[in-house]
């Protein structure tokens, strides 16, 4: 992402990635829950579920971060 976006720049690389996430997550959930799956470089081992879950508190993570830069970027135009 550039620094020096737009919000419609912005808006739109976040709509094309959210729409290859939407595209992973459909294959990825077409295997059983307690599908094996070793992530990382060091391999370490999980299942699907708990990825899923990893993934859903890591976005969680960054939905918060996006929030408090908005919050930031907005008190700075005032």
């Amino acid at each position: 992402m550039e620094n020096s976006g737009t919000s419609n720049s912005i808006f739109s690389e976040l709509e094309a990635s959210l729409e290859t996430t939407r595209r992973r997550l459909e294959e990825i959930i077409r295997q059983p829950l307690d599908t094996p799956i070793p992530i990382g470089r060091k391999r370490l081992p999980t299942t699907l579920a708990g990825l899923l879950v990893h993934a859903a508190e890591h976005t969680q993570r960054h939905v918060g971060q996006a929030i408090t830069t908005a919050k930031v970027i907005q008190a700075q135009r005032h």
